[in-house]
């Protein structure tokens, strides 16, 4: 079975270059793997039998590429690196080589400039504001937004804002050493694998040498694809992280809010982009463990705040329903009666999305809004895909019978 399928003669011996290097230096990828490059876009096809969570790609510790050390730069349109040889090994330089061949044969500048929307939607502030409303971000995320949206005086400026939004989406951070301090790698051929919320974790294994490794996970049900979990998102996360539209994904993470509980007490919703909630979760909620917000409330405080909340559809429909349920019943206390909890947390259900039907209907005036000019570039059609993806999925939680009909256990 041919292993590399590519529309470019250059790309297809990129690629079997890189892949012999790999072999040859310990990396090993299942036989009935299949790299796929079509129209600039990278994906990993399994077309041979497997289990379920087989590993597909093993690949050692050595062949990770640190991406602080590579020196990332644009030279006439394209990316060109200069690494730190005193951090950068040999193999490391070669591999490197061969990706960057590959992301400029695939365009990835271009298509960083024109689908980043910090990049691309620069002159339409309106349009940024609104987006990165909708999240609460880390204060270091902000710095660099902040950095990015800044008039450029000249192309070199430019130049290096496109490498840092491309490079931010081909790493995977890895935590070494004692302190457990994290290191951004850049991945020969696992970068190629897709982001799926039921795809495949990246598993570092620390059986003799360190390695990473990645499971066989096919979760869209028409295709032979493999996936990776990148991390748990909406459509939005991926917007604003990956430069892309997540229209599969079954669930919308809430914008921040404040909703009143009664009396004094609120419930606060951050919206922030994190990882699992690694902490301690009720066990009636252990099913719902990857989309558990993290619950702070101070001692004496009538805030309850949570990192987020993930308004879900089938097949798990009751889901934000019954981390609501969980969440009010301890921020009002023990006092109040199953019956009264239920009420509150059913109004706050309603008010959660109704809010973000507002939210999302907003943003597709602010880009109604645009001047015509403005309304035929892609990351403007990206980002209305945005919106009308988030308020179909919203629609139909507050309308269709099948999530109200069906009572969850609200005691």
């Amino acid at each position: 079975m041919k292993q590399i399928q590519a529309d470019s003669k250059k790309i297809e011996t990129i690629l079997q270059d890189m892949l012999a290097l790999i072999k040859e230096h310990g990396g090993w990828i299942d036989h009935n793997l299949v790299m796929t490059a079509q129209g600039g876009a990278l994906s990993l096809t399994l077309e041979g039998p497997v289990n379920a969570m087989d590993n597909i790609i093993t690949m050692p510790e050595a062949l990770l590429i640190p991406a602080e050390h590579i020196g990332l730069s644009v030279r006439d349109g394209q990316f060109v690196v200069d690494p730190d040889k005193t951090v950068i090994t040999d193999v490391q330089a070669q591999l490197l080589d061969y990706i960057i061949a590959l992301y400029n044969e695939s365009d990835k500048k271009g298509w960083t400039e024109t689908y980043c929307p910090f990049i691309a939607l620069k002159d339409y502030p309106a349009v940024l504001d609104k987006i990165l409303a909708a999240r609460v971000h880390h204060e270091k995320f902000y710095e660099t937004i902040d950095l990015w949206r800044r008039p450029k005086e000249s192309e070199e400026e430019l130049n290096a804002v496109i490498c840092d939004a491309f490079l931010k989406t081909r790493v995977l951070g890895q935590k070494e050493g004692d302190n457990k301090q994290v290191s951004q790698k850049i991945m020969p051929i696992v970068d190629f694998l897709n982001h799926d919320n039921d795809g495949s974790s990246f598993n570092f294994t620390k059986e003799g040498k360190t390695r990473l490794q990645v499971a066989s996970r096919q979760p869209v049900i028409e295709s032979r694809e493999c996936f990776a979990l990148y991390n748990v998102m909406d459509a939005l996360d991926s917007y604003l992280g990956y430069y892309f539209v997540d229209t599969r994904v079954n669930l919308v993470r809430s914008v921040p809010m404040t909703i009143n509980l009664g009396g004094n007490r609120t419930l606060q919703i951050e919206a922030r982009r994190t990882t699992p909630n690694k902490g301690k979760t009720p066990q009636h909620l252990n099913d719902l463990r990857r989309i558990m917000p993290i619950v702070t409330r101070a001692d004496g405080s009538d805030v309850t705040v949570v990192s987020h909340m993930m308004i879900t559809l089938l097949p798990m429909p009751h889901a934000m329903r019954r981390i609501l349920l969980a969440v009010i019943r301890g921020a009002l206390g023990e006092e109040k009666n199953a019956r009264d909890v239920a009420a509150v947390t059913q109004k706050a259900e309603r008010e959660i999305v109704t809010k973000n039907i507002t939210y999302y209907k907003e943003l597709a005036q602010v880009l109604d809004d645009l001047p015509a000019a403005a309304q035929d570039l892609p990351a403007v059609a990206m980002t209305r895909d945005l919106a009308e993806t988030q308020l179909t999925k919203l629609y139909k939680y507050l309308y269709d019978p099948a999530f109200w009909k069906q009572a969850a256990d609200m005691t």
